[in-house]
């Protein structure tokens, strides 16, 4: 858009009106031809394809990748925002785990939990 402004103020100068209307038309056309991408159908296809690609890997090992999620305290946005994970897991065919903890855990059981999860061959 400072490119528009700057070709119209600088056809201004050289005719004052029709040069500058021109110049917008022209900014306005050359931004029309531009593509504009749908991000929710975009991100359909590719959960789409990681299912078919979790399926396969499913048929072929008989297991499915997964997503573990350790939530320390309650805040509403980290809550929220897990909860999209896991349905976005679910959508793609994903496992999910979880494990919700106190606010006040000790590190050492915090690192309990994270240790039990990478030991789970699953």
């Amino acid at each position: 858009l400072s490119q528009v402004s700057q070709l119209s103020a600088t056809a201004s100068v050289s005719k004052p009106l029709n040069r500058s209307i021109a110049l917008q038309t022209c900014a306005v056309a050359s931004v029309e031809h531009h593509n504009l991408i749908d991000g929710k159908a975009i991100a359909a296809t590719v959960r789409s394809e990681i299912r078919d690609e979790v399926e396969k890997l499913k048929i072929a090992t008989g297991k499915v990748p997964g997503l573990a999620v350790v939530l320390v305290g309650t805040r509403k946005d980290s809550e929220t925002y897990v909860r999209s994970k896991k349905k976005a897991c679910e959508e793609a065919g994903i496992m999910s785990f979880g494990t919700d903890l106190p606010e006040d855990v000790s590190e050492d059981e915090l690192l309990k939990v994270v240790k039990a999860y990478n030991d789970d061959p699953a």
